[in-house]
């Protein structure tokens, strides 16, 4: 992967997978604030011809490879590299101007399964990048060509001048702090990001209305987490756990009753109920997981939890969408209460 980039910079090729994965994760995003517009281009060739484009494009570009002499270059770029740079500009740019020019589609016409799947995946996917594959790839060049994984290594120490400021600061600012904030910070970033583009996809007014009710799932999560975190501290992973697991079967029940008697509110605090509920199971079960992981495999350890916790999401909605078209809500709260009370069987052993 970093040979297909120039060698313009040092540090360029050895950041390829973080480069590449940031530009791929960056199309990712253009493409779904380009669904989000209504058409706005007139496509001047038929639909069936546009997807072939997607096919002749990388074949003419083979072609052309076969014919260059070996070990060619221009600008920085080996020539087969370039092709394939600008094969997948191509894609991207194709993509774009496709979507861009789609037909106009009602808005009461239903999506179909395989429509409601492919969506699912390349949301995923955009998550599975923002929020595992890019922050892990800066850690992993923090950490290995910049070398930042060293506590040894200060920005400054205390009681020393703070780079051109003229102060003593009463702390130390290691590389390893350096490197963990500008994660921290990615990952604030591509949060507000998510949740940027989800608001603005949730356009009409019972959806903003829905969105508006979603919001003490969040805040519970949010208070839930903090309050969960020191809980599994101080009285250890399996009774955090158990808390947030039964927790949140306590709040199907909830739910249950706000639904039978047509009670916002009842919903309400069911949503809040539920968000402390996750806010315990995550942090017991990653404290659980990170004290299971050698110091040099943490990182891709928690990526692969982030990963496998979204991948549950998906299948969540997956099965709760069958459920809902086989039985309807009742469906939906039985399969759902079942899960969490398995949930809870699990989480004995998981964090014992």
């Amino acid at each position: 992967m970093p040979n297909l980039l120039p060698d313009w910079l040092p540090w360029i090729q050895p950041a390829g997978r973080l480069i590449l994965s940031s530009l791929l994760l960056l199309a990712g995003v253009v493409v779904v604030m380009t669904l989000m517009r209504p058409p706005v281009l007139t496509r001047p060739f038929p639909a069936r011809a546009g997807y072939a484009l997607f096919a002749v494009v990388p074949v003419l570009a083979y072609v052309v490879a076969l014919l260059l002499p070996a070990d060619a270059s221009i600008w920085g770029f080996e020539l087969d590299a370039l092709l394939v740079d600008l094969v997948l500009l191509f894609w991207f740019a194709h993509a774009v101007l496709m979507i861009a020019s789609r037909p106009v589609r009602p808005a009461d016409e239903p999506s179909s399964w395989a429509a409601c799947f492919l969506g699912a995946v390349a949301v995923f996917a955009l998550m599975t990048l923002a929020y595992g594959v890019v922050p892990h790839e800066w850690m992993e060049f923090a950490n290995g060509y910049l070398q930042w994984g060293d506590t040894s290594k200060f920005v400054w120490q205390s009681n020393q001048s703070m780079l051109f400021f003229p102060w003593n600061w009463p702390f130390n600012l290691n590389y390893p702090a350096v490197r963990d904030i500008v994660v921290s910070g990615l990952y604030g970033v591509l949060l507000g990001l998510n949740i940027f583009l989800f608001a603005k996809w949730q356009t009409r007014k019972t959806v903003a209305e829905t969105a508006l009710l979603m919001l003490p799932l969040p805040l519970g999560m949010c208070f839930g987490a903090i309050i969960g975190g020191r809980f599994a501290t101080r009285y250890g992973e399996r009774a955090g756990g158990l808390i947030g697991a039964g927790s949140m079967a306590i709040s199907m029940v909830l739910f249950l009753v706000g639904y039978s008697g047509r009670s916002l509110g009842t919903i309400t605090v069911a949503l809040v109920v539920q968000g402390v509920a996750n806010g315990f199971v995550r942090p017991a079960v990653a404290s659980a997981a990170g004290a299971s992981l050698d110091p040099e495999y943490f990182g891709v350890g928690m990526a692969t939890l982030r990963m496998t916790a979204l991948l549950g999401s998906t299948a969540g909605i997956s099965i709760e969408l069958a459920a809902s078209e086989i039985g309807g809500f009742p469906a939906v709260f039985w399969v759902t209460l079942i899960l969490a009370l398995a949930s809870t069987a699990v989480m004995t052993r998981v964090v014992s």
